[in-house]
């Protein structure tokens, strides 16, 4: 019989989370006006969400001055300072 080793995987912590976000924000910032997939989800519903916390500056990375949209289960932002 064959061995299986049984392991949970890592979770994703809220730290990894946020610097992946503040990264992803920061190229943004340095290519202002490109627009960049930021995020894939599964469902189109949360991508549409996404989109919108990041538009209201509610994701804490991003802060104010991008544009997001969705496009079926893909976020797409960009940043425009104070065009927006």
């Amino acid at each position: 019989m064959d061995e299986i080793e049984w392991e949970d995987p890592p979770a994703e912590s809220r730290a990894t989370k946020t610097a992946t976000w503040e990264s992803t924000a920061r190229i943004l910032r340095g290519n202002p006006g490109r627009w960049a997939i930021v995020h894939r989800t599964t469902k189109a519903d949360a991508a549409r969400e996404f989109a919108s916390r990041i538009r209201q500056g509610k994701v804490k990375s991003f802060g104010f001055g991008f544009q997001a949209v969705a496009a079926d289960t893909v976020v797409h932002a960009r940043y425009v300072g104070d065009e927006s």
